[in-house]
């Protein structure tokens, strides 16, 4: 599905919105760039992850207690990475909420959510509400319409706060248990469970409508910033609505012929993220 939305792969669209505010925060001294830089830089650059499940040693009573062991490690350390680069991408959320809801302190996904209702433009980035559907058909519980702000986002038909309010409700499951780490289903040599997987796409869907999120902001609050691209100046607006897309020509997502993409670099992929 990432492939049909021309997406690049998810390590490549951290890095390049790393790299934004890089520049963001050296141009500015703003801290909300200086704070998303280094969230997304952290959440860009996890390598590899393992995890022992087996604390109590009671995968050493027979092989199929070790087979299973195997298993749950396995969706462990995926569950663990998600989590570990959602809330990193998430922090880089709220640390730009604050500069694109003028607070002079930490703001609530919340009010993040009512602030795209009031800048509303009815121009959201392409890919934005595929990605908010496939987000919403990953869910670790049923996407409530009935909230307050799912309300107000469909009656003034602002499609980026109704994706604000998916990654809300998203976040409130992780913090209050109603996503954990998932059971497999079989394990083995002959397994062919896909529970990982599984696992791992419902973390794929809410980090990228994360980071697309964060590019909404980013416009809204930063458009007419000035960046130095390739020897070209550049304004955000100019770069930002397009950083998540593959070139549909030559489908290189990780060296496209966009110009405003030139000097954005991709990085080695993760292999917990591979498709």
């Amino acid at each position: 599905m990432e492939n049909e939305l021309c997406l690049v792969t998810l390590q490549t669209h951290i890095a390049r919105l790393t790299q934004l505010f890089g520049e963001l925060s050296s141009s500015t001294n703003n801290a909300s760039f200086s704070a998303c830089w280094s969230n997304l830089h952290l959440a860009a650059s996890l390598r590899s992850l393992g995890v022992d499940t087996d604390v109590f040693g009671d995968g050493l009573w027979c092989s199929s207690v070790s087979e299973y062991q195997s298993a749950v490690d396995e969706i462990g350390g995926r569950f663990v990475a998600g989590r570990l680069i959602y809330e990193l991408v998430f922090h880089a959320y709220e640390s730009l909420g604050e500069l694109f809801c003028t607070a002079c302190g930490s703001v609530t996904s919340r009010q993040i959510t009512r602030k795209f209702i009031e800048t509303e433009r009815h121009q959201p980035l392409v890919g934005l509400m595929d990605v908010a559907f496939e987000a919403v058909g990953h869910p670790p519980v049923a996407f409530d319409l009935n909230t307050q702000d799912a309300k107000a986002a469909i009656k003034n038909a602002s499609y980026v706060a109704l994706a604000a309010e998916v990654t809300r409700q998203f976040r409130n499951a992780l913090v209050h248990g109603n996503f954990s780490m998932l059971e497999p289903e079989d394990w083995g040599p002959k397994s062919n469970d896909k529970t990982a997987g599984k696992q791992t796409s419902i973390f794929r869907w809410h980090i990228r409508l994360c980071l697309l999120l964060i590019q909404v902001m980013c416009q809204r609050s930063a458009g007419t910033e000035e960046l130095e691209v390739s020897e070209t100046l550049l304004r955000v607006d100019e770069v930002i609505t397009s950083l998540h897309r593959q070139d549909q020509q030559d489908n290189d997502e990780d060296d496209p012929e966009q110009h405003s993409f030139a000097s954005f670099c991709a990085v080695p992929r993760f292999n917990y993220w591979l498709a």
